[in-house]
């Protein structure tokens, strides 16, 4: 589902990852996904020692990026017309065909979440995009997940919460009219899935719950 969101991790008073996600962003899709790296995958040790090797990539990566991957899409497009079969069964980009999801994830609107044991399990530094700003734009921002490691919370944001603009901006204090902070967690006690998504669902009024939801929520 089409729901866009940010990936955030801050840590040393810098915001070292600010990723783009153009799915899932809701707390059944990417909250859990992260809640899970959190309590499941997360070496603390060895993720801080990764981020600080990562650094935001330059306009004129970025751009060396694009060329990269319109390059290898050419290449791509001659092996297919000239052996189709070829390319088909060995090409591990065949399936997809998407150079940038491939070769350059980190940068791809699909990977989200997904940055998190990349960095982690990265033998080599990584270059980031920085998609900070996105956190302003109020109406396609519908969640930010971010993981302060200063103060070791995972805190939430959006902006169809009730009383969203009296709320904190917390990570985005730098933004004039961003996302805001809805709920925080203390990584070191995270609650279980089911009452992770029950109680940043519980600040949503009936009118955003789907149908489904809406009776189930009148029943209990």
């Amino acid at each position: 589902m089409g729901t866009r969101n940010l990936t955030i991790v801050k840590h040393n008073e810098e915001i070292k990852v600010a990723q783009y996600c153009q799915w899932d962003g809701y707390p059944e899709g990417a909250g859990l996904a992260i809640l899970d790296f959190l309590q499941n995958e997360m070496d603390l040790p060895k993720f801080k020692e990764q981020l600080n090797k990562c650094a935001w990539a330059t306009a004129e990566e970025l751009s060396a990026v694009d060329e990269t991957a319109d390059t290898i899409r050419a290449k791509l497009e001659e092996l297919k017309i000239s052996n189709p079969e070829r390319y088909d069964n060995e090409n591990p980009m065949s399936k997809r065909n998407d150079v940038l999801l491939n070769a350059f994830p980190q940068y791809h609107r699909d990977t989200g979440y997904k940055i998190l044991l990349m960095i982690q399990e990265s033998k080599n530094p990584l270059l980031l995009q920085n998609s900070f700003a996105f956190g302003e734009d109020t109406t396609w921002c519908e969640w930010a997940w971010a993981i302060d490691l200063d103060t070791m919370r995972l805190e939430v944001y959006s902006s169809g919460f009730d009383n969203f603009h009296d709320a904190p901006k917390g990570v985005f204090e730098t933004l004039d009219e961003p996302v805001r902070l809805c709920k925080s967690f203390d990584l070191n006690i995270l609650p279980d899935p089911i009452e992770f998504v029950r109680v940043i669902e519980a600040l949503w009024p009936t009118k955003w719950l789907t149908p489904t939801d809406a009776s189930e929520d009148a029943e209990s």
